[in-house]
């Protein structure tokens, strides 16, 4: 009887291990799918992140577009009627100097003589300065062509509400309620933009009558 026993285990311990194997490997197929499942999913997420960066990158269509090209006449047309753009900041220059020279006499010179003196060179420097307006913008002019002189011709575009203009080394977004001065002339619009010494030229004749009436309608009031 042990003997017959003993017979009949060894095949239920052969029809244990089959089944335990094939448990082992239905659950060995779950798991494969699920890493599919989840290799499908992370590959779902990146497409959709790829989607989301692309449509980051893709910038609106601008309302209004125009050029400009900058030569040396141009240039001293600007100096000229925007005086902040280069003679104020050369003023300011000289005018610090000539204060830091006043008060460092007044340590050795008696008040009553170094104020005079002080007030008769602020004057002259203030006069020679304006005179020399046409040489600071031809230098200025001169340094930006140093820089890069293909730098002369910018593009700008209009959004809803802001604004771009490029270059070859220059590429700025200006909000609107930057700009703090627009002055027309029968050729141009000067806009000044606040905290920055560069002035934005608009040149009318790159510009369209649905541009022109956007600008004086946007900025006209800022004189």
């Amino acid at each position: 009887m042990l003997d017959e026993e003993r017979n009949e285990n060894p095949e239920e311990l052969e029809e244990v291990t089959e089944t335990s194997g094939e448990e082992i490997e239905e659950n060995e197929s779950v798991d494969e799918e699920e890493e599919d499942l989840d290799e499908s999913d992370d590959e779902e997420y990146d497409e959709e992140d790829e989607d989301e960066e692309e449509e980051e990158e893709v910038e609106e269509e601008p309302l209004l577009t125009t050029f400009s090209d900058i030569d040396l006449a141009e240039y001293r047309k600007m100096e000229k009627r925007v005086p902040s753009s280069v003679l104020v900041p050369n003023l300011i220059r000289v005018l610090a100097v000539i204060a830091i020279i006043g008060v460092v006499a007044a340590f050795f010179i008696p008040l009553i003589y170094v104020l005079p003196v002080f007030i008769g060179v602020v004057m002259i420097a203030i006069a020679v300065v304006c005179l020399m307006r046409g040489m600071l913008a031809d230098k200025a002019y001169k340094k930006m062509m140093r820089r890069d002189p293909s730098d002369t011709h910018r593009d700008y575009l209009f959004f809803e509400g802001y604004m771009r203009y490029k270059g070859k080394v220059t590429n700025a977004r200006i909000q609107y309620y930057e700009i703090i001065q627009c002055i027309e002339t029968d050729d141009n619009f000067y806009l000044r933009v606040k905290g920055r010494r560069a002035v934005i030229i608009l040149q009318k004749k790159n510009c369209s009558e649905e541009l022109i009436a956007f600008v004086k309608g946007k900025f006209g009031s800022l004189k």
